[in-house]
C-alpha cells in the first residue's frame, strides 16, 4: 500500500505532494473539486471532506494540511485524520461490543484512504509525493536577504508573493497566529486580526528579533515605539533572514526621495525580467 499506509495515517504522518503549479492555481482546484467540501483559507491552508460516487461512510478520512510555495510550484502537506466525534464514538461503542466496531472502523477507514490518496494527487495535479516531493521543495534556493529582489527566492515558510510593487510575507507565531508583513518602497504594512500598522521608512530606526520564555517576535524599533510581530511559527535560520531583509530594506528605502525612486525602478526592472523569464519566447 503507498505511504501513507492506513496505521501511518491514523495516527497523523503527513503525505507530500509537489504539483508544478503555484499555490493560487492548486487552492483553487481543490476548492472547486467536484468531491470536495469544506474551506480553503487565504494562506492555503485547508480542511475538507470528500464524497465517494454510490455511498456514504462516516469513517471516512479527512483532508487537513496546507500549501506553500516551493521550487517554482507548490508542496502540499496533507494529514488524513478520521473525525474526532466518529472517533470517539467508536471508542466508546468498541466497549460494549468486544472491539468489534474498532474493526469495522478501522476497515471502513482503510477501505477509503486509498480513495482520498488518489484524490489529493488528481485534484492537487501533483507530479511528485512523499520523497521525490520534499526532495524536490528542498531544492530551493534561498536569497541573501540582502541582495535586491531577493523576496522572490525567499525562505519557504513565509510563503512569499512579490510583484513589480510589493512582497508579502506570511508570518506565523508559536500560538498559530498569523501576521501579513507587506514591503514596498512607501514602508511596511502589518495585517492581524483584520488591523493594519502602518511604518514609513524613514520613520523605522532597526529591525531585530526579540526572545523571550513564550514567544520570539520580530522587533520593529520606530521613533513612534517598539513594534512586535509573532514570528516564532517558523525556524531560526528563517526569522533572521527576514529580520535581515527588512533591515536592508530599511536602509536602502528610508534614503532620500531620489534614492528611494532609484532603488524602486530598479526592482520594478528586475521584476519585470523575472516576468519575462517565467513566460519565455513568444
Amino acid at each position: 500500500m503507498p505511504y501513507p499506509n492506513v496505521f501511518q495515517a491514523m495516527i497523523g504522518q503527513t503525505h507530500y505532494l509537489w504539483s508544478p503549479d503555484p499555490p493560487e492555481v492548486v487552492s483553487l482546484r481543490l476548492s472547486d473539486h467536484y468531491r470536495t467540501a469544506g474551506m480553503v483559507e487565504d494562506d492555503h491552508s485547508f480542511s475538507l471532506t470528500f464524497e465517494v460516487a454510490g455511498r456514504r461512510n462516516s469513517w471516512r478520512p479527512s483532508l487537513k494540511g496546507r500549501m506553500r510555495r516551493a521550487a517554482g510550484g507548490t508542496l502540499v502537506e496533507v494529514r488524513y485524520p478520521m473525525h474526532p466525534f466518529v472517533m470517539l464514538f467508536t471508542a466508546v461503542h468498541g466497549m460494549f461490543l468486544l472491539g468489534i466496531s474498532w474493526l469495522m472502523g478501522l476497515a471502513a477507514y482503510s477501505w477509503d484512504l486509498r480513495a482520498a490518496r488518489e484524490l489529493m494527487k488528481e485534484a492537487t495535479g501533483a507530479t511528485l509525493e512523499n520523497e521525490e516531493a520534499e526532495a524536490k521543495a528542498a531544492g530551493h534556493e534561498v536569497a541573501d536577504p540582502t541582495s535586491p529582489g531577493a523576496d522572490a527566492n525567499a525562505p519557504l515558510s513565509f510563503d512569499a508573493r512579490s510583484d513589480m510593487d510589493e512582497a508579502r510575507f506570511t508570518v506565523r507565531g508559536r500560538d498559530g497566529s498569523r501576521t501579513t508583513v507587506v514591503v514596498s518602497s512607501a514602508g511596511l504594512a502589518l495585517h492581524r486580526d483584520g488591523q493594519t500598522l502602518s511604518v514609513d521608512w524613514n520613520d523605522l530606526e532597526r529591525v531585530d528579533l526579540k526572545e523571550n520564555e513564550h514567544s520570539v517576535d520580530l522587533w520593529l524599533q520606530t521613533r513612534s515605539g517598539d513594534r512586535f510581530a509573532p514570528i516564532g511559527g517558523h525556524g531560526e535560520a528563517d526569522r533572521l533572514w527576514l529580520a535581515t531583509y527588512l533591515e536592508a530594506r530599511n536602509r536602502v528605502w528610508s534614503q532620500g526621495e531620489d534614492e528611494r525612486a532609484k532603488n524602486d525602478a530598479e526592482r520594478k526592472r528586475l521584476a519585470a525580467v523575472r516576468n519575462t523569464q517565467k513566460q519565455g519566447p513568444s
